[in-house]
């Protein structure tokens, strides 16, 4: 019901038999460790009325799957599932504005991650916050996000497809934001992109296509296509756009019509 509003500290650390959690939408607050060490517990939904739950679940090795419902918060998520090295999937509601970067990235090196969904209203995606995760095979970043830091996906190693929303932002991208991405074939850049940072796209071997869907963007001089050689990628963009011509950042460029 609504009556509870906070679940304190270490209230169930350590119940290794609990396979499931319901969790009124009255709670605000789950505080540190109050579920860690339910290794059984599988699947988890936390409200959108929490604002707060950073180390909660830590070291539940059999979650596989999180949801954080559309709500009013928690606005920053951070280290919240430290430990939990079979999450393979997770949701984030419209509540969620950063995805922390701080202390390492929130998600770094969770290499069982498969599925992340953003929802619209997300902001920021933090340094390093999904560092490493190299089972992420495709990405939908909404256009609401006007940060993506250094790092944030580097050495997601089979991802194949990232696809950057109309919308606002990202104003740039920080600096090897998908760096070490070692399939990424094709990246579809929203019209809210007006600048990028230093080589975004190191060491992405295999990328061919960049899909523009705005004005051409301010880049420093061959950042673009840096470090993706021998790839080599061709530049697309929509001919109705401003600030185009035959070549982008030293890659060849052409109008979108022209995908074959």
């Amino acid at each position: 019901g609504n009556g509870v509003t906070s679940i304190g500290h270490d209230a169930f650390y350590g119940c290794t038999n609990l396979t499931s959690l319901t969790l009124g939408t009255g709670i605000v607050s789950i505080t540190g460790d109050a579920f860690a060490y339910c290794t059984s517990l599988a699947s988890v939904t936390i409200p959108g009325s929490v604002t707060n739950f950073d180390g909660a679940f830590d070291d539940c090795t059999s979650l596989t799957s999180a949801t954080i419902a559309n709500g009013s918060g928690p606005t920053m998520v951070g280290a919240v599932f430290p430990g939990c090295t079979n999450l393979s999937s997770i949701t984030f509601g419209s509540g969620v504005t950063s995805i922390s970067g701080v202390g390492g990235g929130a998600f770094q090196n969770f290499t069982s991650l498969t599925n992340v969904t953003f929802s619209n209203g997300l902001i920021n995606i933090g340094n390093s916050a999904f560092f490493g995760c190299s089972s992420l095979t495709s990405l939908l970043i909404p256009g609401s996000v006007t940060n993506i830091g250094d790092g944030a996906f580097w050495g997601c190693s089979k991802l194949t497809n990232v696809v950057i929303a109309n919308g606002s932002g990202p104003t740039g991208f920080g600096y090897e934001a998908f760096g070490g991405c070692t399939n990424l074939a094709s990246v579809t850049i929203g019209a809210g992109v007006t600048s990028f940072g230093c080589e975004p796209f190191e060491g992405c071997t295999k990328l061919t296509s960049i899909y523009f869907e705005g004005n051409a963007p301010y880049v420093n001089y061959n950042c673009l296509g840096m470090g993706c050689y021998p790839a080599n990628p061709t530049v697309y963009y929509l001919p109705c756009m401003s600030g185009w011509s035959s070549t982008f950042d030293l890659c060849p460029a052409v109008p979108w019509w022209q995908v074959i």
